[in-house]
């Protein structure tokens, strides 16, 4: 039947993206260092095929991206962290963060200005690592403004988050 074709989908995306996940290199929380990949190539077909079976899954997408980012492909990277955040309805602070890094990578300053910005409306997840990754965001916001010549707008990002430091 067909709920039953759509069931078996699901299972089998969700297993590809374990799959996936176990072997690619996305860190387990915003700004963590990346993982070595124990199978990149392995990763990635999976992924892939997941997302094939379901492309509405967000974290498959996610974790896409930061293979792509591995292998410094960054138009690829963005475009797989760009539907993670279109997904979550713009809402995905990791993703938003992961976009505006490639976005940066790319030298896309105003690009990854906006996405930042937009990351830190959003704010990260609550949790013992929240402050930590707001400080790594207003960190990206800076660097993309000094991307930008705007020097003194990128001290006084600098200079906000050492008092928030402090």
């Amino acid at each position: 039947s067909h709920a039953a074709a759509i069931l078996l989908g699901v299972y089998l995306g969700g297993r590809l993206q374990a799959i996936g996940a176990a072997a690619g290199t996305k860190p387990q929380f915003t700004g963590g260092e990346a993982r070595q990949p124990a199978d990149l190539d392995l990763s990635c077909v999976a992924l892939e095929r997941a997302l094939a079976a379901n492309p509405h899954d967000r974290e498959s997408w996610s974790q896409l991206g930061h293979n792509r980012l591995h292998i410094a492909s960054y138009a690829a990277a963005e475009t797989c962290f760009s539907k993670a955040v279109a997904l979550s309805g713009g809402r995905d602070f990791s993703a938003l963060c992961d976009c505006a890094a490639v976005q940066a990578a790319q030298e896309k300053h105003t690009d990854a200005l906006q996405t930042v910005r937009r990351a830190l409306e959003a704010g990260p997840p609550p949790g013992p690592s929240a402050a930590a990754e707001r400080r790594g965001a207003q960190q990206q916001a800076g660097m993309a403004l000094l991307g930008l010549g705007l020097y003194e707008e990128a001290g006084l990002a600098f200079e906000g988050i050492i008092e928030e430091d402090e």
